[in-house]
């Protein structure tokens, strides 16, 4: 009877630690899409002065968070993908800087693009059980 409770609960703490991942990434995920998207919204309001203080402001929220998150996302997801959106974010700090209107588009396309991948790649699927 002591086995199977002991079975039990790792197995229990498994699922929970499970579920914990799930949602820890999702919500990072979906929170720092929203992010760039208003850092987008800041660069369409005018597309030739990128480097303007809100542009700057929009893109430090959504860098300061990805800093604070980076080391669990690298444990916890698909780190070379992980590692691209960090490249990108650092590119796209220093094109915003430069005013480098075109780069820094591809930079947060590039950017929103791979975390999308982190994101779907974390949910259950038959394509991640196979």
């Amino acid at each position: 009877m002591k086995r199977l409770i002991a079975i039990l609960a790792v197995f229990t703490l498994m699922i929970g630690a499970a579920v914990f991942e799930l949602v820890y990434t999702q919500k990072f995920y979906k929170e720092e899409l929203r992010l760039l998207a208003a850092v987008e919204e800041v660069f369409d309001s005018d597309p030739e002065h990128i480097d303007r203080e809100s542009s700057v402001k929009a893109f430090e929220t959504a860098f300061t968070k990805w800093e604070k998150h980076r080391r669990y996302i690298l444990m916890l997801a698909n780190h070379n993908t992980a590692k691209y959106v960090d490249e990108k974010l650092v590119s796209l700090k220093e094109q915003i800087r430069l005013n480098q209107q075109y780069d820094a588009y591809v930079s947060l396309k590039t950017a929103v693009n791979y975390i999308e991948e982190l994101k779907d790649d974390i949910l259950p699927s038959l394509s991640n059980l196979l």
